[in-house]
C-alpha cells in the first residue's frame, strides 16, 4: 500500500489535512506476514492522532469483495481510536467482483452519486468559515474486461463526462479540488 499525508497539526496554516491510502487488502491477514489488519489499526490511529480530517481509500480494501472480507475491514477499522464515518473509500478492481458489498460496507451520507448505486461519486466537504471547500472526486474503473490492458481505457463515457461536469461546476470557486 502506500500513505500520502496531506496537512497536519503543526501550526503551517494548513486548511484542509488528510491522508490518502491505497491497497489495505485486509485479506492478506490469514496468508501474507505482513499483518495487514495490525497495519491498518496502526496507521488510522496514526491519521487520528495527527489530526487529519480525512482519509481516502483508494480501492482494493479487500482481495475479492466477500462480505467476510468486508466486514474485517471495517472492524479494524472500527478498532481503531479513528472515526470511520471519516473515511472515503473508492471501490478497486478487486472489490469489482461484489459491488453490493461494496455499497453496504463502505457508502455514507456524505456521498453524492449521480445516479444510484453509481461506482463513483464525489464528497463536498465544506471548509470552516473563511476557508476553502474541499471536493473530493472517486473515480472508479468500470470496465472490468479492458481492466489489464494498457491500451483500452477503464472509464466509461459518462463517468469521464460526470467528471468533466464536476470541474466545470467548480473551477473558479473556493473549493480545493
Amino acid at each position: 500500500g502506500m500513505v500520502c499525508v496531506y496537512g497536519g497539526r503543526n501550526g503551517n496554516n494548513v486548511e484542509f489535512s488528510f491522508a490518502s491510502v491505497s491497497d489495505v487488502h485486509i485479506n492478506f491477514e490469514n496468508i501474507h506476514p505482513c499483518r495487514p489488519t495490525e497495519k491498518w489499526i496502526d496507521a488510522l490511529n496514526f491519521f487520528d492522532q495527527l489530526g487529519l480530517e480525512k482519509v481516502v481509500v483508494s480501492g482494493d480494501m479487500t482481495g475479492d469483495g466477500t462480505k467476510s472480507e468486508f466486514e474485517a475491514y471495517v472492524n479494524a477499522a472500527k478498532q481503531s481510536t479513528y472515526d470511520f464515518e471519516d473515511i472515503i473509500e473508492g471501490r478497486g478492481n478487486h472489490e469489482t467482483q461484489d459491488t453490493e458489498n461494496f455499497y453496504n460496507y463502505t457508502s455514507s451520507a456524505e456521498q453524492v452519486h449521480p445516479y444510484e448505486k453509481s461506482p463513483y461519486f464525489h464528497v463536498l466537504v465544506e471548509g470552516d468559515e473563511g476557508e476553502k471547500d474541499n471536493l473530493f472526486i472517486v473515480m472508479t474503473q468500470e470496465i472490468p474486461s479492458t481492466s489489464a490492458s494498457n491500451t483500452a481505457d477503464n472509464f466509461s463515457t459518462a463517468q469521464l463526462d460526470w467528471f468533466e461536469s464536476l470541474l466545470v461546476q467548480y473551477s473558479g470557486t473556493n473549493t480545493n479540488i
